[in-house]
């Protein structure tokens, strides 16, 4: 365990290459954190953590989520306010399983969106390519779960 972090950022480095960025989904929480520093650490600003704000966040949570990764851990990070693309959306949506695929369905909507302007900014650049990964910190339950 005491050389995790270099092992596994070893791995990262082998796995993700010279060239590829990162999209990263991050919370706040612990396995978000972990996951989205650790990407850091082995490719630096190719990562690009994402914070959604989905309009359900507790009071200044995305700011506080934000000087914590980007202030104190150095990560790339972006907050995006899809507040109104969730609420409306969810509006007049009574079944759990039709608000849980919309939520859903809605998320990757918006990293799609926001990997598209990852790649368009390094079209203009010499710096990396294309938006090869998906980070997203979890449990080994919910992954089970799905």
């Amino acid at each position: 365990m005491a050389r995790f972090a270099d092992q596994e950022i070893t791995k990262i480095r082998k796995l993700v290459g010279d060239k590829d960025q990162v999209l990263g989904a991050v919370s706040g929480g612990v396995d978000s954190t972990v996951a989205a520093k650790l990407m850091s650490a082995a490719i630096g600003d190719r990562f690009h953590a994402v914070l959604v704000n989905n309009g359900c966040m507790r009071l200044n949570e995305c700011e506080q989520v934000q000087e914590t990764l980007t202030k104190h851990l150095g990560i790339n990070m972006v907050v995006v306010d899809a507040s109104q693309q969730f609420l409306d959306g969810l509006k007049g949506i009574q079944d759990p399983e039709q608000k849980r695929k919309f939520i859903g369905g809605k998320f990757i909507d918006v990293f799609e969106e926001e990997a598209k302007k990852i790649e368009d900014a390094a079209a203009h650049s010499d710096k990396a390519g294309k938006v090869g990964w998906f980070l997203q910190g979890t449990t080994w339950p919910d992954i089970v779960e799905r």
